[in-house]
């Protein structure tokens, strides 16, 4: 058996990067031989060069048993376009924004026909699922969630040498952390409202978000509410973590882990698997519900859902996660086993096995 998997990166610092590479070394370790197509590899989109890529895909699909894209816009529909006449099993994953068929026009109707042309859609949701089917895609869908990978421990003296390189104050507690892009959908600036809310029950609260400052006008937007607020002592932007090491040092310090996603259009959270890292340490979840984030934390037991953009919601539920977080920590790390990449690739070998045999 040879795969062609197809996706957007295998670089492990962005979520899309950390499955891919999870992946194919789950497929490495089971002696499946694979041949990885990136972006990088493939001209930037327009409508000519929509036609070289696929004939660029085309030339590596005869070598292989199947096909699996990481995800549908565009990798799925470049690879029905180039499996015409050749019918090598296609999978896909759906997985969030570009897994979901626009309402109306030329690019929804090519996801659905892609959807339908697929052996097995692994959506890593049970929304994802639930809101592609919504728009009107037919197809094999099923739930395979994404695992974890494990993250390296943080001595108690590397975490004073972090804290310094990163300018926390340990002294500050609770420490509330967000990890992801800093942007709208992310929801970093109601997760700092809520900070605002909770400074009067604890007045030396930290609450540190981690991520790309690429959104210039999100993070300006929030460090002027900081300021407006008095919330400069109680904030804290990191976009200078580079390594696991460094990642897990704000994942061991924090007292609740929380990421209070937006829907906005036809963009969501297909998962979160920052979840399922900060539940390695012992962590309180809380994050928003009517997304994927439902499937990361279980309500009550691991954790917290809130309502997307409700600020006291979200102040309410980190207080509540607070009062009890040795409990829900317990669970979110005891529940976060069930999470693991050989069980995900384990789940594609029996479809791809299944599906090429018959």
């Amino acid at each position: 058996m040879k795969v062609l998997a197809i996706g957007e990166t295998r670089d492990v610092r962005s979520g899309w990067g950390r499955y891919a590479h999870e992946v194919l070394s789950q497929l490495e370790k089971e002696n499946i031989d694979y041949d990885f197509i990136e972006k990088s590899d493939l001209q930037a989109y327009s409508l000519v060069n929509h036609i070289k890529n696929i004939l660029h895909i085309r030339k590596r699909v005869g070598s292989v048993s199947l096909i699996h894209s990481f995800d549908v816009w565009p990798f799925a529909v470049y690879a029905l376009f180039a499996n015409l006449g050749i019918d090598k099993p296609l999978f896909i994953t759906g997985v969030g924004t570009y897994s979901l068929p626009p309402k109306n026009g030329l690019k929804g109707y090519l996801m659905k026909k892609t959807y339908a042309r697929a052996r097995e859609i692994f959506c890593i949701s049970n929304y994802t699922r639930e809101v592609i089917k919504d728009r009107g895609a037919v197809g094999n869908f099923q739930v395979v969630h994404w695992g974890t990978t494990e993250l390296p421990s943080i001595m108690e003296a590397e975490k004073q040498d972090f804290a310094k390189q990163f300018g926390v104050n340990l002294n500050n507690r609770p420490i509330i952390l967000t990890v992801g892009q800093i942007k709208s959908r992310k929801g970093q600036l109601d997760t700092l409202k809520a900070i605002g809310i909770l400074k009067n029950k604890y007045p030396n609260i930290l609450y540190i978000t981690v991520g790309s400052t690429a959104d210039k006008a999100y993070v300006k937007e929030m460090r002027e509410y900081s300021s407006a607020k008095g919330l400069e002592k109680n904030f804290l932007i990191v976009d200078t973590q580079k390594t696991d090491k460094e990642l897990a040092f704000f994942y061991s310090i924090c007292d609740i882990f929380t990421m209070n996603s937006n829907n906005e259009e036809d963009h969501f959270e297909g998962f979160g698997l920052v979840f399922l890292e900060a539940a390695q340490f012992g962590k309180p979840l809380v994050g928003s519900r009517d997304c994927g984030i439902e499937d990361a934390i279980s309500d009550g037991k691991t954790g917290f859902l809130t309502n997307q953009g409700d600020v006291n919601d979200i102040a309410k539920k980190i207080d509540m996660a607070l009062s009890n977080k040795e409990e829900l920590g317990r669970a979110a790390q005891s529940r976060v086993k069930e999470f693991t990449w050989e069980k995900t690739v384990d789940r594609y070998l029996q479809s791809y096995k299944s599906k090429i045999s018959s």
